[in-house]
């Protein structure tokens, strides 16, 4: 009898963790710990994104990044990294200010779009104003970032830009121009 009755605990608590963690993925992350973006895109991909955004600052070697990373989810249709990337030198949160949007080597901050058609991870297509587009068509200056506040907890701001998706034959086949705005929080690593 105790055998039975310990077996039958321990299927019924099984159950109940299963139940919880199946009602956890049917729900959206807790958005006090996120901020928030929305992104206007126009050209050959015409579409309009909200979601969560976040700020961070990465170290990886002698590389520092500074990112605002935003993207949706259930199902996820797009992801955006604006960064201000630093090879042997410090990277940091901006102050507010108007900043310049290109690749990493001619302006402040670069970014890339990646646009994920119904959450079709397999037909991504991806967007930058980066290095490689600097070889399909040089510029000094691709867009600006608008600060207009930032502190430890939270930074806020817009921005407008000129992306590309590149070919492997580095050719512009396609051009958009993006516009948005962002309240990120930072990153928790809890």
């Amino acid at each position: 009898m105790r055998k039975l009755l310990f077996t039958l605990i321990t299927l019924f608590s099984i159950g109940l963790i299963a139940c919880e963690n199946d009602d956890n993925k049917n729900n959206p992350p807790n958005n006090s710990d996120f901020g928030e973006i929305t992104l206007k895109v126009a050209g050959d991909l015409n579409a309009n994104f909200s979601g969560m955004a976040d700020f961070h600052l990465l170290k990886i070697l002698n590389v520092e990044s500074w990112e605002v990373n935003g993207h949706d989810y259930n199902p996820q249709t797009f992801s955006i990294t604006i960064s201000n990337r630093a090879i042997n030198s410090a990277s940091q949160r901006p102050n507010p200010g108007t900043y310049t949007i290109g690749s990493s080597t001619n302006a402040d901050f670069s970014v890339d779009l990646t646009y994920i058609p119904d959450g079709d991870f397999i037909n991504t297509v991806e967007f930058s104003t980066s290095l490689l587009a600097d070889l399909a068509e040089p510029a000094e200056n691709r867009g600006t970032l608008t600060i207009t506040s930032s502190n430890e907890d939270t930074v806020k701001g817009h921005f407008e830009c000129t992306a590309f998706r590149i070919d492997d034959d580095l050719n512009i086949v396609e051009t958009i121009e993006i516009s948005g705005e962002f309240t990120a929080n930072k990153r928790r690593f809890d």
